[in-house]
C-alpha cells in the first residue's frame, strides 16, 4: 500500500526528532494534548520550553529533557 505523499513527509519529519509525542508537541496545530514544546533565544542561548496557556498559572518552563522520553533536547529544532 502507497501512503500519500503528506504521511511520508511526516514520516519523515518524525524521524528527526527523540519520540513521536515530541513531534506532535512541536509541530501538530494542537500539540500533544494541551502542552506544546517551543524553542526560542533566551538571553543569547537556545532554550526549549513547554508552551502554558494564559489562564494557567504557572507560566513557560524551560526545559532540557524531553517530557516523555527524557532525550536531551537538541541545541535548535530539526530544519521544517
Amino acid at each position: 500500500m502507497e501512503l500519500p505523499n503528506i504521511a511520508k513527509h511526516r514520516a519523515e519529519r518524525i524521524k528527526e526528532y527523540c519520540c513521536v509525542r515530541l513531534f506532535s508537541a512541536i509541530e501538530d496545530p494542537k500539540g500533544y494534548g494541551e502542552i506544546q514544546v517551543r524553542h526560542t533565544k533566551f538571553t543569547g542561548e537556545s532554550a526549549w520550553y513547554i508552551e502554558v496557556p494564559e489562564e494557567v498559572v504557572g507560566g513557560n518552563n524551560i526545559i532540557l529533557f524531553c517530557p516523555w522520553c527524557g532525550s536531551k533536547l537538541p541545541n535548535k529544532p530539526p530544519k521544517q
